[in-house]
């Protein structure tokens, strides 16, 4: 009996690192101009299906995030976006030019990210904006 619980503990171990949102671990992070950058690394295999509306804003620290309301999450922006030589605006695949204070919509979900820098930890889930809605 002990080694069946053991055998089932260490395949449960084995299959969680799976069930992460691919591209939110391990992400790109670019700097420029004061402002940080927080990108998906990878396609995602599996896309989450929440709505992620609100406004690029960028934090004291200087991360760029998603302001809805009074909440503010750090951002990680779809694979492939690129931040600006002025660090105010983003370009990002599929949509173009995104600047400080524009409108964000799209698709994604809100999850706990470890694998960003410092400056852009928070207790709060980030947004992690994974399709564009044009």
């Amino acid at each position: 009996m002990k080694w069946g619980l053991v055998l089932i503990a260490v395949a449960i171990a084995t299959l969680l690192p799976g069930c992460g949102v691919p591209g939110a671990s391990n992400p790109s992070v670019q700097r420029v101009g004061g402002s940080i950058m927080v990108a998906a690394s990878t396609e995602p295999e599996d896309v989450m299906e929440a709505l992620v509306v609100g406004e690029l804003a960028r934090t004291p620290m200087g991360c760029l995030a998603l302001q809805s309301g009074s909440d503010t999450h750090i951002l990680q922006f779809p694979l492939g976006t690129t931040l600006a030589d002025d660090g105010r605006s983003v370009e990002v695949p599929g949509l173009g030019a995104v600047e400080l204070g524009d409108s964000i919509e799209g698709g994604g979900g809100y999850i706990k990210l470890s694998d960003v820098p410092e400056e852009c930890r928070t207790d709060d889930d980030a947004a992690v904006w994974q399709t564009v809605d044009e």
